[in-house]
């Protein structure tokens, strides 16, 4: 395993033992790197220990998440092959492998495949502000595994509008909000508190954002973007990835002239299913 010395909130997510947390901040503080050290340190500790990493898509889990976990995490332990890769089948889902019987199985809520059927101990949900109320509390269930050591889901990512679920139930109390920042990430900070290279960098990227991405990634706050309207907007549905339309949809335009606000016009396209795309 690779040098790791936790700071500041991701201290604290090594140590928190409730049932769901979830750690928030800015881009860049290292809260997933934190979870998924969590991820490898209790499968290598606790024997038969079965884990879960999830993302809300198998794409964006293998070019990210994976790629963190084998390049920062799990490295030697990898070359050394004390850790294998099983690719995953029909019958069982892609994992890595412990000597002592563990295994980390890793997927996307866009596959579930056989992982909801399963007893876990532990689950991680990367990006998760991506991912629906539904697909947490169907999690929830899974948390039957039989290992020695206490369940638990931790969810990780950056903070999203005021009311998305995530914050909500933190709120509530039925979820324990651990915050992270920037200065607890070793690449941007110095242990004196000064940035590093790097850290100024990355950090004047960051502060180079205008309105909800600075308040969100920058400055880690729970918030709306100016101006919104429906309280129940969330980017991971409402918005898709540009794509070519077909010239068959049915077009609908909305005009409205504006007496005392700015004239608006919108273009609509519907899909054979019912769908608005704007």
């Amino acid at each position: 395993m690779r040098d790791y010395e936790p700071w500041g909130g991701a201290i604290e997510l090594l140590k928190a033992r409730e049932s769901e947390v979830v750690a928030s901040g800015p881009a860049g503080t290292g809260k997933s790197l934190g979870a998924l050290f969590k991820a490898h340190i209790t499968a290598a500790k606790v024997s038969n220990c079965m884990q879960l990493i999830l993302r809300q898509t198998s794409v964006s889990l293998a070019r990210s998440t994976l790629v963190t976990f084998e390049k920062q995490v799990a490295v030697n332990e990898l070359a050394e092959g004390k850790v294998t890769w099983f690719g995953g089948s029909g019958r069982k889902p892609a994992c890595y492998e412990y000597p002592n019987g563990s295994r980390i199985y890793v997927g996307g809520l866009d596959k579930p495949g056989a992982f909801l059927s399963m007893d876990l101990d532990r689950i991680y949900v990367d990006e998760a502000s991506q991912t629906s109320i539904v697909a947490h509390e169907t999690l929830l269930t899974r948390l039957r595994g039989k290992a020695n050591t206490y369940r638990q889901i931790m969810l990780m990512t950056n903070p999203d509008h005021d009311q998305h679920w995530i914050n909500e139930r933190a709120a509530s109390g039925k979820m324990r909000m651990i915050t992270s920042q920037h200065t607890d990430n070793p690449f941007l900070y110095n242990r004196d508190g000064t940035k590093t290279k790097d850290g100024e960098a990355y950090l004047e990227f960051l502060g180079n954002l205008t309105g909800v991405r600075r308040e969100r990634y920058l400055l880690g706050r729970w918030c709306a973007a100016e101006g919104q309207v429906f309280d129940d907007w969330d980017d991971a549905v409402n918005l898709v990835d540009p794509f070519p339309v077909p010239a068959e949809w049915r077009s609908v335009w909305c005009v409205d002239f504006g007496y005392s606000n700015s004239f608006v016009w919108q273009q609509w396209r519907i899909d054979g299913d019912g769908r608005a795309y704007l």
